[in-house]
C-alpha cells in the first residue's frame, strides 16, 4: 500500500527528502528567474492609458471605434497578461484579472487571442507608455507634398512599385527625425509585422542612399517627372523610371523645398507649386539622353513641322492644369494597388 501511494504522489516523492528539498529550491530559483525575464507591467490601473489602448486595439469587425463600445479593461487586462508570458496560460490570466471562462464560454478565449495579436501586431507593449499618449506627428500639406514626391524619387519602372505610403511615413520619421523604428510605428497608428518591419528598414536604407546624392527636401511636381518620362522617350530613349526621371529634375532645379509648400497657406501640392519652365525640363531630358551615351536635343526636335512652306510652326497649347486628386481617390488607388 506505501508503494502504491508513492506511485500515486510521482516520482518526487520517491526520492530522498534531501534531493526533494534541492529540487523545490531550484524549481523556486528557476520560476524567480523567468518572472524577472518578463517585460514590465505596463500601467493598466491607468485609466486613461487603457482607454487608449482600447482606442488602438479596436477593429471594424469586432469593436466600433466609440468610446461606449470599446473593450472592457478587464478583458484589456487579460490580453496584456497574455502579451507578457511566452507561453500564455488563457485560464490563469482570466483568473488574475476575475473573468471566469466557465461563464463567458468559448468566445470570450478567442476574443482575448485576437486582442493579444492586434497588441503585438502594433507593439504596443514594446515601447515606453506614454509613447501611447504621445500625438501623431503633424501631417501638414508641406509634409504630404514631401512624402509624396519622395515616393516618386524612390520608385522604380512602374507606379506599382512605389514604396508604401504608411511605411514611408514611417522610414522618413525613422531616418530624419531619428525616433526608433517600433516607437515611430506606434506614433503613426501603423501595425509592425516582419515583413512590414523589413520592408520600412529597406526604405530607411534608400533614403539614406538618396541623401547621400541629393537633398531629401526637394518638393517635385508629378506632372513634371511624366512630361520628362514622355520627352526622353519622345527623343529615341527607353522610358526612364520615375527615379532617374526626378534625379534629373532635381539636378536642374526644378523642385521646391517643403518649406516653400507651408508658405502657400493650406493648399493642396498640385497648386502650390508652378511647373517646371521648359528650360528645365530640355535639360533633365538631355541629362537622361548623355546617361544613356546619347547627343543633346535642342527644343525644335519636339516643335511640330510647319503646315506649308513659309507658315511659322503652330504654337505649342499651353498645358492646363489638372484637378487635384482627393485624398479619398488617392487612399483607393493605393488600397487598390495593394489588393494586387
Amino acid at each position: 500500500l506505501a508503494h502504491m501511494h508513492r506511485r500515486r504522489q510521482g516520482p518526487l516523492a520517491r526520492t530522498p527528502p534531501r534531493t526533494r528539498q534541492t529540487l523545490r529550491l531550484l524549481l523556486c530559483a528557476a520560476a524567480a528567474a523567468a518572472a524577472s525575464l518578463l517585460p514590465p507591467l505596463p500601467p493598466v490601473d491607468d485609466p486613461v492609458w487603457m482607454d487608449e489602448l482600447a482606442r488602438r486595439v479596436v477593429t471594424d469587425t469586432r469593436w466600433r471605434p466609440t468610446t461606449e463600445l470599446f473593450p472592457p479593461h478587464d478583458l484589456l487586462r487579460a490580453a496584456v497578461e497574455l502579451c507578457r508570458h511566452v507561453v500564455p496560460d488563457i485560464g490563469a490570466a482570466c483568473d488574475r484579472c476575475g473573468i471566469s471562462l466557465e461563464k463567458c464560454g468559448v468566445s470570450t478565449a478567442s476574443t482575448l487571442r485576437q486582442m493579444r495579436d492586434r497588441i503585438r501586431g502594433l507593439c504596443l507593449l514594446e515601447v515606453p507608455p506614454e509613447e501611447l499618449l504621445t500625438p501623431p506627428p503633424p501631417d501638414d500639406v508641406s509634409h504630404r507634398a514631401l512624402l509624396a514626391s519622395l515616393r516618386l524619387r524612390l520608385t522604380q519602372r512602374a507606379i506599382t512599385t512605389a514604396p508604401d505610403a504608411a511605411n514611408l511615413a514611417v522610414a522618413f520619421d525613422v531616418h530624419a527625425r531619428g525616433v526608433p523604428l517600433k516607437v515611430a510605428a506606434v506614433r503613426r497608428r501603423h501595425q509592425l509585422s516582419g515583413s512590414r518591419a523589413k520592408a520600412i528598414e529597406k526604405l530607411v536604407t534608400q533614403l539614406a542612399e538618396l541623401e547621400t546624392k541629393q537633398s531629401l527636401d526637394a518638393v517635385l511636381e508629378a506632372d513634371d517627372i511624366e512630361t520628362v518620362r514622355s520627352m526622353a522617350h519622345t527623343s529615341g530613349i527607353n522610358v526612364p523610371s520615375f527615379k532617374s526621371a526626378a534625379f534629373a529634375l532635381v539636378e536642374e532645379g526644378a523642385s521646391r523645398p517643403a518649406a516653400a509648400v507651408a508658405e502657400a497657406g493650406g493648399a493642396s501640392p498640385s497648386e502650390v507649386h508652378a511647373y517646371a519652365s521648359p528650360e528645365q525640363l530640355l535639360r533633365a531630358t538631355n541629362r537622361l539622353r548623355a546617361d544613356a551615351g546619347l547627343e543633346p536635343v535642342d527644343e525644335a526636335f519636339f516643335s511640330a513641322p510647319a503646315a506649308a512652306e513659309g507658315d511659322a510652326a503652330p504654337a505649342r497649347p499651353p498645358r492646363e492644369r489638372p484637378p487635384p486628386i482627393s485624398d479619398a481617390m488617392l487612399a483607393e488607388l493605393q488600397r487598390r494597388l495593394q489588393k494586387k
